[in-house]
C-alpha cells in the first residue's frame, strides 16, 4: 500500500535511511525524520513480540545526520524507542549529547483513517480513571468521556 501511495504521489522510496537522508538533505527538503520500524520480517521473542530494529535505525539516522553535521532536523519515533532498557538508555542519552529535537509515540492518531472514521457513531478512547484504573470507554462525538476528568 505505501509502495503505490509514494508513486502516485511521485514520493520516491530510497534503498537505505543513509541514501535518504542524504539525497532530502542535499535537495534541501530534509524538515525531519520520522522512524517507522515496523514493516518486515524480524526475529521474536519467547514472547512471541517482534523485535523491530528501531535502535538500528535509530543509529543509522543519528550517524547521517552527525555526517552531514546538523543536529537541528527533529527527529520522531513512532512507537516506544526499543524493547530493552540498555537500548532506550542508550538512545535517549545520545538525543542528550547531541540535542536533537525528539518526540516518541504512535503515528496512528494523527494519520488520515482509511477508511474514514464516522464521526457520528461510537468511538473508543483508552485511558486512566480518576481512580487509577485504566481502561477503554466508548465514547460518541469524539467528545471526551467525563470519566477521565
Amino acid at each position: 500500500m505505501s509502495r503505490e501511495r509514494a508513486a502516485s504521489r511521485g514520493v520516491p522510496i530510497y534503498a537505505t535511511i543513509e541514501e535518504t537522508l542524504t539525497r532530502a538533505y542535499t535537495d534541501g527538503g530534509l524538515d525531519g525524520v520520522i522512524i517507522i520500524g515496523e514493516h518486515g520480517d524480524y526475529p521474536e521473542d519467547q514472547y512471541g513480540r517482534k523485535w523491530y530494529p528501531r535502535r538500528r535505525f535509530f543509529e543509522e539516522v543519528l550517524r547521517v545526520l552527525d555526517s552531514l553535521k546538523e543536529t537541528t532536523i527533529p527527529i520522531f519515533s513512532d512507537k516506544h524507542f526499543t524493547y530493552n532498557i540498555e537500548d532506550t538508555v542508550w538512545m535517549y542519552n545520545e538525543i542528550l549529547k547531541r540535542n536533537h529535537p525528539f518526540m516518541g509515540g504512535s503515528s496512528i492518531p494523527h494519520a488520515p483513517q482509511m477508511p474514514a472514521l464516522d464521526s457520528d457513531g461510537p468511538q473508543g478512547m483508552a485511558g486512566r480513571f480518576d481512580d487509577g484504573r485504566t481502561g477503554f470507554v466508548w465514547q460518541s462525538r469524539f467528545r471526551a468521556p467525563e470519566a477521565f476528568g
